[in-house]
C-alpha cells in the first residue's frame, strides 16, 4: 500500500512538478 503511494508519488512529483526533476 505504501509502495503504491510511492510509486504514484513520483510519476506525478515529476508530471507535475518538473522543477523537482531538474
Amino acid at each position: 500500500m505504501t509502495r503504491n503511494l510511492h510509486n504514484r508519488v513520483e510519476t506525478i512529483a515529476p508530471l507535475d512538478d518538473p522543477r523537482l526533476v531538474g
